[in-house]
C-alpha cells in the first residue's frame, strides 16, 4: 500500500502543476472555452453554489456524526464534481480515480465489519 501510495503521490504531484497551468490560461482568458466548459458541466453560477453548499454540509453532518451514511453520500457528491471537474480538466481524472479507489477501500472495510 505504501508503495502504491508513493507511486500515485508523485503522479498527483504532475497533476497538480497541470491543473495549475490550466487554471493560469483560464484566469487569463475572460471567454475561454474552459469557461464554457465550466458552465455546460454546471459548474459556475447557482449549480455550482448548490453543489458547494451540500457538499459543506454533509461534511459537517459527517464531522458531527460520524456516521458511514454521511460519508458515503460525501463519497457521491465527490464523484459528480470531480467527474465533471475531469472532463473540463483532464489531469484530475487521476484524482477523480484515487478517490474511487479510497472509496472502495473504505465501503469495504465497513461490509466487513458490520
Amino acid at each position: 500500500m505504501k508503495d502504491a501510495w508513493n507511486d500515485v503521490r508523485g503522479k498527483l504531484e504532475g497533476v497538480y502543476s497541470d491543473l495549475n497551468n490550466e487554471i493560469e490560461e483560464l484566469s487569463s482568458i475572460d471567454s475561454s472555452k474552459k469557461w464554457q466548459e465550466l458552465d455546460k458541466y454546471g459548474l459556475t453560477g447557482t449549480q455550482l453554489e448548490l453543489k458547494l453548499s451540500y457538499f459543506i454540509w454533509l461534511e459537517g453532518r459527517l464531522k458531527s456524526e460520524k456516521r458511514p451514511s454521511w460519508l458515503i453520500r460525501l463519497f457521491g457528491v465527490m464523484n459528480a464534481i470531480l467527474g465533471s471537474l475531469s472532463k473540463v480538466f483532464l489531469p484530475l481524472e487521476a484524482v477523480k480515480e484515487f478517490k474511487e479507489i479510497i472509496e472502495q477501500m473504505i465501503l469495504k472495510r465497513e461490509v466487513k465489519s458490520k
